[in-house]
């Protein structure tokens, strides 16, 4: 009974999310490397995706920019349910500060107060492993999901016509640059595919950030008004 309380005293633990978020990182490896399982998935999945995103093969980079929009409007969505972006911001206001009482502590030689400080930053330690829990949470939800769309792409990308594969950059002109092209694991249309979801996915974070503070900022104000 005792360990059973002292350990939820001790409140939320990260090294759960971390494991299974590593055995999700070595789950995507091993069917990454393993062609014959990548190649069922994306066999199975292209009965779904390829009409959805497809568009008869013709336009592969549309094909990834639908697809990592896709991604990254739901991995969005679900951190946006997931976190407090307040609690967040909360955390990160107290741990400045903290870190300022702590230099003026630390500075006079006032023990007291060092030890005081310490004992904040501790419980403010643990307020920061439950955002970084449930930040996992979202991650863990859409990896899984994630995971068969790249292995489509990869399903798809590779079955296309060559001609149909082709970018055309101010470098590589004329002849254009295959996507196919580069280490079997790390090919060209990874890295377009990654610039383009990441460069979606700020301005889409930036949204529901803003959207996130503009609701608190309402019921705060409705609040006042009572």
């Amino acid at each position: 009974m005792e360990n059973t309380n002292s350990r939820k005293n001790q409140g939320p633990q990260p090294g759960g999310f971390s494991f299974i978020y590593l055995m999700l990182m070595m789950l995507t490896l091993v069917i990454w490397s393993m062609p014959g399982i990548r190649d069922s998935i994306g066999e199975y999945a292209n009965y779904i995706f390829y009409p959805l995103f497809g568009l008869n093969g013709k336009y592969p980079i549309i094909t990834l920019i639908l697809t990592g929009l896709l991604i990254t409007v739901i991995n969005m969505y679900a951190r946006h349910y997931f976190i407090d972006w307040y609690g967040m911001a909360k955390v990160q206001y107290k741990s400045r500060q903290l870190s300022k009482l702590m230099r003026e502590a630390i500075k006079k030689n006032d023990k007291a107060m060092i030890e005081k400080v310490r004992s904040f930053q501790q419980k403010l330690m643990m307020e920061n492993v439950k955002i970084m829990n449930d930040q996992m949470k979202p991650t863990m939800i859409v990896f899984i999901f994630g995971i068969v769309i790249m292995v489509w792409i990869y399903y798809f990308i590779f079955s296309l016509p060559s001609i149909y594969r082709a970018i055309y950059l101010p470098w590589t002109y004329p002849s254009g640059m295959d996507l196919a092209l580069g280490p079997s694991i790390f090919p060209v249309w990874v890295i377009v595919y990654m610039f383009f979801t990441g460069t979606v996915g700020y301005f889409i974070s930036y949204i529901f950030k803003l959207y996130e503070f503009s609701l608190r900022l309402k019921n705060i104000e409705r609040l006042e008004r009572k």
